[in-house]
């Protein structure tokens, strides 16, 4: 059964896909299930392992098994650490690839573990968890306890400063690849548009592109870029019409300036409750582990829990930017332009014309299809 109804345009655009486009719709449904499913199975066991390690008995426990464990050792320390509370965070390191194992094995029995999400996941958490915290606690214990605080700072600053950049530069052109798009050759709605916005010599059109149809906007306040790929899907010899209509949406929105604010505030929170769990909440376990051992196990437990929560948060704030950029479009009169193009997109892609908010929002992808048809065409 096609999932769009009769009387709307992509219901007219699938009928000429045939069985293939119902073929992507099976797969798609199972990919929507199987990736909500990872996606709260992790989150679920990542709170159950904090609620273990934020228990009193249950440090006591590891601590005491440690103790006996290495009882015997002449060595009672390494770097100023006690081998007990390097057991600790040993011990933490075990449940999480625990976690990672259940994870795993439910991807193998749904024939889904080397798909592009599950390749994207596994390198996500071992570059987080097995390569880049390790190395800031081996920073943390090497250096004096003054420097505690600005190694926490820079924890949360750098990162935010290279995700700023990549979103505002606007210098960085390849002419190599790109060219400037002639406005000349627009039709009139679009080129008063690009005049009203001074975007003029501003959109470039990747060279002797026919690939996928698709757009990025870069930039900040009165100083924005505009990148567009692929053809238009019915005229290969024409830009993407309504693609650089939702693109000129997101300059008229700000959408990069709303982005980088929020993501400011973000990281603020976040380093500010970093900086608050050092000072007043490390204290609270000093009869029992050095703050710096608590402090690494409280982290471990943040970047699994609430920082996924948060960075799922972002793309709430990119949602709204996308539905605005879609609705100037539609204004300019090119809604049924956007539609096509980003079905051609999807289709072509094998996404799903109209994957769930929720798989949407997990993933931090753009709302699909089939929630934007309600604004695009209605």
């Amino acid at each position: 059964m096609n999932p769009f109804p009769d009387t709307t345009l992509l219901y007219i655009l699938s009928q000429s896909y045939g069985q293939d486009f119902f073929d992507y719709q099976k797969i798609a449904i199972k990919l929507n299930f199987l990736t909500v499913s990872y996606e709260m199975t992790n989150l679920l066991l990542s709170f159950a392992i904090s609620a273990f390690f934020l228990s009193n008995f249950f440090i006591d426990f590891i601590l005491n098994c440690g103790e006996k464990l290495f009882q015997k050792s002449n060595k009672k320390d390494i770097f100023g650490l006690p081998i007990k509370e390097i057991f600790l965070i040993f011990v933490l390191y075990i449940f999480i690839c625990f976690k990672f194992l259940i994870i795993f094995i439910i991807r193998y029995i749904t024939g889904n573990l080397f798909s592009e999400t599950a390749t994207e996941y596994l390198f996500e958490e071992i570059n987080i968890f097995y390569f880049f915290f390790p190395l800031l606690m081996a920073i943390g214990v090497l250096i004096p306890k003054k420097f505690h605080k600005i190694l926490i700072i820079c924890y949360f600053v750098i990162p935010l400063g290279f995700n700023i950049h990549d979103m505002i530069k606007t210098n960085d052109v390849n002419l190599n690849i790109f060219e400037k798009v002639d406005i000349e050759k627009l039709e009139k709605t679009l080129k008063d548009t690009v005049n009203k916005y001074n975007l003029n010599g501003k959109i470039y059109q990747e060279k002797n592109d026919t690939g996928l149809p698709n757009g990025k906007t870069c930039g900040h306040f009165n100083k924005y870029i505009i990148f567009l790929y692929g053809r238009d899907p019915e005229d290969t010899s024409k830009i993407c019409h309504g693609i650089l209509a939702h693109e000129i949406g997101h300059v008229e929105d700000v959408s990069c300036l709303k982005k980088n604010c929020f993501n400011i505030f973000t990281t603020l929170v976040e380093c500010s409750v970093a900086l608050l769990t050092y000072t007043n909440i490390l204290p609270l376990y000093s009869d029992k582990i050095s703050e710096f051992t608590a402090f690494s196990i409280l982290s471990l437990i943040y970047i699994q829990t609430l920082h996924q929560i948060i960075e799922t948060s972002h793309n709430l704030v990119a949602r709204r930017t996308e539905v605005n950029a879609d609705k100037f479009a539609k204004n300019l009169g090119y809604g049924e332009n956007v539609i096509k193009e980003l079905f051609y997109l999807e289709h072509k892609s094998c996404l799903y014309p109209w994957n769930s908010n929720l798989y949407c929002l997990l993933k931090k992808v753009h709302p699909s299809l089939y929630s934007r048809q309600k604004w695009l065409l209605d």
